[in-house]
């Protein structure tokens, strides 16, 4: 239902103006354009992007826990493995989260190496490239509190993409040194 809902959203978002004034002669007209637009909303499109509610997943932590994920300050009194592993349990509370048209973000965790964030890709797996990983490298805030905790625990960022067709996985990785810039 909450799918229905929010593809229903995103016709009165775009298409409003066309409604009302179907309506406003005939409110017949108007509800049978709405159900049948959002039956082609339902068959033609991938589910719209909803924002995040912050608010929402920050009432499953305590003062203390919400407190160190709003700090931009490094040296808090928490280590960097720790807000590592809290900032991934927050993160997990927004997942699975349609990235784009083919892309789920699952989650994200840490190990002693990296900090690794998830996805599952519909089609089939093709290699990526450098410049495909140019692109990704710049579009990371290096200056963001935790890409600087990442590196000053010395570990790795790396995206994993899994083929949901094929089941291969693609990982693409950048060094502390990358990171820095």
């Amino acid at each position: 239902m909450k799918k229905v809902f929010s593809h229903i959203k995103r016709i009165f978002k775009y298409y409003w103006y066309v409604i009302i004034i179907i309506s406003a002669v005939s409110l017949i007209w108007g509800l049978g354009l709405l159900v049948v637009m959002t039956a082609i909303s339902l068959l033609l499109l991938d589910d719209p992007i909803e924002p995040i509610d912050e608010e929402e997943i920050l009432k499953n932590f305590t003062e203390e826990q919400k407190e160190i994920l709003l700090s931009e300050e490094l040296d808090m009194y928490v280590s960097d493995d720790d807000y590592l592993t809290l900032f991934a349990k927050y993160e997990s509370y927004c997942c699975p989260r349609r990235t784009d048209r083919n892309t789920i973000w699952t989650g994200s965790m840490v190990t002693d190496e990296a900090y690794i964030y998830c996805y599952e890709i519909k089609g089939n797996a093709h290699v990526y490239t450098k410049l495909q990983k140019e692109s990704i490298l710049s579009q990371i805030n290096k200056y963001s509190v935790n890409v600087r905790r990442l590196v000053k625990s010395n570990r790795n960022l790396i995206f994993r993409y899994t083929y949901c067709q094929t089941g291969e996985t693609v990982e693409i990785m950048f060094t502390t040194d990358e990171l820095r810039g």
